[in-house]
């Protein structure tokens, strides 16, 4: 079983991962403290890192063109039905105004 250190704790040098937040925390010296604030962190194996960071890496460019022209559309969509008053719940109003 992995030991919890609490945010604020002072850790053996090493890489950190946050339960709460998902950051990965990285402790340079002997007896620096983990950032304060909510969650608990995980100790991360060296092995475990030089396995999990590239394929992450790979992941985040993989998706980032895909992500970016998506969130793009969908911000630029979501005003585009704002102004045209076409809204969802305007519709289904109308919907039911006319039964």
């Amino acid at each position: 079983m992995q030991r919890m250190y609490q945010p604020g704790e002072a850790a053996p040098v090493g890489t950190y991962w946050s339960t709460k937040t998902f950051e990965m925390v990285q402790i340079a010296q002997e007896g620096d403290c983990l950032p304060a604030g909510n969650g608990k962190f995980i100790r991360a194996p060296l092995a475990l890192m030089l396995l999990v960071a590239p394929i992450t890496g790979l992941a985040f460019v993989l998706f980032l063109p895909f992500a970016v022209p998506a969130i793009a559309l969908h911000a630029l969509g979501t005003r585009f039905l704002r102004r045209t008053g076409a809204s969802k719940v305007e519709r289904e109003a109308r919907a039911r105004v006319r039964r």
